[in-house]
């Protein structure tokens, strides 16, 4: 009897602990993005940091996510003079459905136009999120309005 019982509670503790630990595997629908890489654009896709007035302004933007459910982009501009002030934003730029882990998004037009903008560096911060709510890291970058 006794060693019956220690087999119960044996099955009852095991049951407990994979219970705990989410049925002993991952859950999928738990990861978060991650942006490795943004490059900011002209409208042929060539790389630029300096802008005139009048330009528009694009994105290519790699991003990783295990569960496949990126939802959008979140851009954020500041202006030299007031780095922790957002001088717009969040923009939300929805992106399209992921076909695999890792999705290059190119010729994402983010709202700011330089004809808009003041002349001087800005800071842009770019951050996704998916359908479960999850944030990636946020990934910085700057340009200059002339």
């Amino acid at each position: 009897m006794s060693n019956s019982y220690s087999s119960v509670l044996a099955c009852i503790a095991l049951l407990v602990f994979l219970i705990g630990c989410g049925g002993g595997g991952g859950d999928a629908s738990s990861s978060a993005p991650v942006i490795s890489s943004v490059v900011i654009t002209d409208w042929d896709g060539n790389e630029k940091k300096i802008f005139k007035r009048g330009d528009s302004v694009y994105v290519e933007i790699t991003v990783t996510d295990s569960d496949l459910d990126v939802s959008y982009l979140e851009a954020t501009t500041y202006y030299g003079d007031t780095p922790s002030d957002p001088a717009d934003g969040p923009e939300v730029i929805w992106l399209e459905s992921q076909s695999q882990p890792t999705m290059v998004y190119s010729a994402v037009r983010i709202g700011f136009v330089a004809a808009d903008e003041p002349s001087g560096s800005q800071r842009t911060d770019f951050q996704v999120i998916d359908k479960e709510n999850n944030e990636s890291n946020i990934f910085t970058e700057f340009v200059v309005i002339e």
